[in-house]
């Protein structure tokens, strides 16, 4: 997706007139964006979607000196955090969710770039807990 699409979409579901690098769409949030049931424990489930400009991650590689897959990883990882209803808006919520995705992005990092290394992250207690909207 290139930023003139995602400035689109940006602004007719956030209201925000500018491109943005990761949109998350949760299939567990109302039109109003309250949350709703997951489906219960063992089932396989989508989500929701993410999307992301080619154009952004690109311009913000090149200005943090790594590779656009490597900025692609990170906006997977923190779009995905998004989806299970992590935010960044109040500082505390931004110190969890940024543990998460540190957490997360280092075993990206331990698989050469791959998630072939490392399968697993580390035990929620020793983070801490999910927003409460999960």
């Amino acid at each position: 997706m290139d930023d003139a699409k995602i400035q689109t979409v940006n602004r007719q579901f956030r209201g925000l007139d500018k491109p943005t690098d990761v949109l998350s769409f949760s299939q567990f949030e109302d039109s109003n964006g309250f949350p709703v049931d997951f489906p219960a424990d063992g089932q396989e489930i989508a989500l929701g979607d993410l999307m992301i400009s080619i154009e952004t991650a690109a311009r913000q590689a090149r200005e943090l000196g790594h590779s656009l897959e490597r900025e692609i990883a990170f906006l997977c990882i923190h779009g995905t955090l998004h989806l299970l209803g992590y935010d960044h808006i109040h500082n505390s919520d931004r110190r969890v969710m940024w543990k998460w995705q540190d957490a997360a992005f280092a075993v990206w990092e331990e698989g050469g770039g791959k998630w072939g290394g490392k399968t697993d992250l580390p035990p929620p207690s020793s983070l801490l807990p999910p927003p409460s909207s999960c």
